[in-house]
């Protein structure tokens, strides 16, 4: 299905420049009207401007909820990134583990190798 384009919705940033979102709207075969807005930060007026009346493609989920397909493939590019980064950040705790555990244990054996035990104190005794 396709939607068209119809709002511009700007942003304010405080001291920053302003960023402008768009809105589409749908209405089906039934007069059932669907609108959301979309995030795209676009620069400038004349930019987001550009784009009312063009169409976009949009998925309903037959719930009464619409959304834009790019925003569906955003999603999905995103939920990848963040399984990669949850493992990238299981390997890096992994490694750091083993690295600490690698230096406590070096340690133990030179403490064990300097010590004396009570067996070797009292082999030196008689």
């Amino acid at each position: 299905m396709q939607a068209e384009w119809v709002g511009i919705v700007p942003n304010s940033h405080g001291q920053h420049a302003a960023t402008y979102d768009l809105g589409y709207e749908y209405i089906d075969e039934k007069g059932m009207t669907y609108r959301e807005k979309c995030i795209f930060g676009l620069s400038s007026i004349d930019e987001a401007e550009s784009y009312i009346g063009k169409k976009v493609d949009i998925y309903i989920d037959g719930k009464g909820h619409s959304i834009a397909v790019y925003k569906a493939n955003d999603f999905n590019q995103n939920f990848a990134w963040t399984l990669m980064g949850i493992a990238i950040g299981i390997a890096v705790c992994y490694t750091v583990g083993l690295i600490i555990w690698g230096v406590v244990s070096n340690r133990r054996k030179k403490r064990g190798k300097n010590e004396d035990t009570p067996s070797d104190i009292a082999q030196t005794n008689e």
